[in-house]
């Protein structure tokens, strides 16, 4: 019951942030990745239910809040605003499912970027999202290391990273 209660959180939330200007957009969307990611220390720190609670709420409003900042970076002025609208609520359930449930392909995204960031390639926060902060990164870290620069995380790249 708490997944769908965070669902549907996160879609009024995206709704609400939609007709909002992009900077403030922007700025909910930060506040919300970094209240994930204190909910997510803290449940490190705290274990039984509320550790746990937090552990859940923290991956989701982390989640969630990255899917906001950057669809606010990188409106869609070609589209319609209706098409705009579709396109932020897709990503935004994406993002708060994905981490409500799981999804392999996010915690590969997850672990690159982390491994990016920490050998200096600017990776954006590891949020298990692709944006534009981590296409660049995977394109440098590709070109740093002579692999064909694909900006994806294919093969040759993640085994390089050190990732499955």
């Amino acid at each position: 019951m708490k997944k769908v209660q965070y669902l549907l959180v996160s879609i009024l939330v995206s709704l609400a942030l939609f007709f909002s200007s992009c900077s403030f957009m922007e700025m909910s969307g930060k506040m919300t990745r970094q209240t994930g990611e204190t909910m997510t220390e803290y449940s490190k720190k705290n274990k039984g239910f509320l550790g746990s609670m937090a552990g859940f709420g923290g991956k989701v409003n982390t989640a969630v809040g990255s899917a906001v900042e950057d669809a606010a970076r990188n409106p869609q002025s070609d589209k319609s605003k209706t098409v705009q609208f579709v396109d932020v609520n897709k990503k935004v359930i994406t993002a708060a499912s994905s981490a409500a449930f799981g999804d392999p392909e996010k915690e590969k995204i997850y672990k690159a970027q982390s491994r990016l960031n920490e050998l200096g390639f600017d990776a954006g926060p590891a949020d298990g999202i692709i944006g534009n902060k981590t296409t660049t990164a995977i394109a440098q870290y590709q070109e740093s290391n002579k692999l064909k620069v694909t900006k994806c995380l294919d093969e040759d790249t993640c085994k390089l990273l050190g990732i499955e």
